[in-house]
């Protein structure tokens, strides 16, 4: 398990190494699964929901009423002892009860939820982009460290994120670091001084623990 201390300014080993980087998260848009008109929406945007939490309904109206017709067929094919019909209308039912199950859209993993594309009330087509969440369980950190740096840290190894509260202390994350680019290329613009715009650097990737405090665009050191 991944591991958060606070550490104060002045812990600094010696012979440690840093480098900046940026906090990065897992987002994913969640479709609609149906058509039809928004008829709930429960999610907001900047909270945190569970896995399995209902995020929005689609109006099933329509698809009730198909399958209570169907249920009525079946009923009567039964009465009529005419069994070697009811298979189609079997499928049938199975069918229609997936896609009013696919009209509850739910939290696929414990995110937090950071845009809504739609209101309640609007009409979807299925695959609409309802809204985009950020999986909070886990979180990556990335940074670009020099070649003449990057043969001290190799992909599976433990090293800690620095993230500063203020100019006294740091919350401490310990990681993991699950890959590092192939080849080197150009420090990234974003990060480029007078210094370095001509050194090459390697992308390095982390895996940190996040508590649901870490958000994905902040700024952090890794430490190794």
């Amino acid at each position: 398990m991944l591991v958060v201390t606070l550490l104060f300014a002045g812990c600094k080993n010696e012979g440690d190494k840093n480098f900046y980087g940026n906090f990065q998260s897992d987002e994913m848009v969640l479709p609609s699964t149906g058509t039809g008109k928004l008829q709930k929406l429960i999610a907001e945007e900047g909270v945190i929901c569970n896995e399995g939490d209902l995020l929005a309904v689609i109006d099933t109206t329509i698809l009730s009423l198909e399958r209570s017709k169907v249920k009525s067929s079946l009923k009567a094919l039964q009465e009529m002892g005419m069994f070697s019909q009811m298979e189609p209308l079997q499928y049938e039912l199975r069918i229609l009860e997936e896609r009013i199950r696919l009209c509850y859209i739910k939290a696929p993993v414990r995110a937090r939820v950071i845009k809504i594309n739609f209101r309640q009330g609007e009409y979807l087509f299925e695959g609409s982009p309802l809204l985009s969440v950020a999986d909070v369980n886990r979180i990556y950190f990335v940074a670009w460290v020099p070649g003449s740096d990057i043969s001290s840290v190799s992909a599976g190894d433990s090293v800690r994120i620095q993230y500063y509260m203020n100019d006294d202390s740091a919350i401490i994350y310990k990681g993991r670091v699950l890959n590092i680019s192939e080849r080197p290329q150009f420090i990234p613009s974003m990060v480029q001084t007078r210094g370095n715009r001509t050194d090459q650097h390697y992308k390095v990737k982390v895996e940190v623990s996040n508590n649901g405090t870490l958000k994905s665009g902040m700024p952090g050191e890794l430490v190794f």
